[in-house]
């Protein structure tokens, strides 16, 4: 029941095309070769509008047995009284134009984010931000009574603040300036300036209770400062730390 190659005319039949009854293979073989060498004939005698038909000869094929449709995608657009596809086509309006959109729904913005108390600085991926924070931990010089998790809030604040100025994600160098300009990375930090961030920074790790604290630290900072580069806020430090600050 596998195929069957006929050889010398390069025809390839299944056996289902013929019924095998109670003949030999041997004659099952030769009535093959010989329907082939017909069919050859045939095809080769035919002109080349007979050679396409089904049945592969020059006989005319009944209507009966041509296709009456034919499968096309939805989205081909058909005539509504014979149902076939449009050989042109066009553009249709539709019957009701809507009236054009606008920002007009009662939760819409008019103009720029608003600025204010408790609303904060949006920006893009902030959340990534936290994980660059928590990388400098290992890095903080924390005096007597300071805690790493108050030192990396309020300074996250600050580097948020600064990427949403720039209209982009944080990145390492808004929370190295963070850092940089309450001198969490200097070892030996001016007495006045780490009695300040003692003050501003106690207990804004708790953001449900000091949130208000910590945005203060974000919004005291002067946008002189956040406009900086790295390497100039590092040459204002520490001899003006109050007008980097903003204290």
């Amino acid at each position: 029941r596998d195929i069957v190659e006929v050889l010398g005319h390069g025809w390839r039949l299944r056996s289902g095309w013929f019924r095998t009854g109670a003949r030999s293979p041997s004659g099952l073989l030769d009535e093959i070769e010989n329907w082939a060498s017909r069919r050859s004939a045939a095809v080769r005698a035919a002109p080349w509008w007979g050679r396409g038909q089904p049945c592969g000869c020059t006989e005319e094929v009944p209507a009966s047995r041509l296709p009456k449709t034919m499968a096309a995608p939805q989205f081909v657009p058909i005539t509504p009284t014979t149902g076939v596809a449009d050989k042109v086509r066009g553009y249709d309006s539709p019957e009701h134009v809507p009236a054009a959109w606008r920002a007009a729904r009662p939760g819409d913005l008019a103009g720029r984010q608003p600025i204010g108390a408790r609303l904060g600085a949006q920006g893009p991926d902030q959340g990534y931000g936290l994980t660059l924070a928590n990388r400098f931990r290992d890095r903080l010089q924390l005096a007597d009574g300071e805690s790493a998790d108050d030192a990396v809030r309020g300074c996250l604040n600050i580097a948020l603040r600064r990427a949403s100025l720039f209209g982009r994600a944080p990145v390492v160098h808004d929370l190295t300036m963070a850092f940089t300009m309450w001198g969490f990375l200097d070892a030996a930090p001016p007495a006045e300036l780490v009695t300040l961030r003692r003050r501003a920074f106690e207990g804004v790790a708790n953001a449900a209770h000091h949130y208000a604290e910590g945005r203060a630290i974000a919004d005291a900072v002067p946008e002189s400062t956040l406009r900086m580069t790295p390497a100039q806020l590092s040459a204002a430090f520490p001899a003006k730390f109050r007008e980097l600050i903003g204290a």
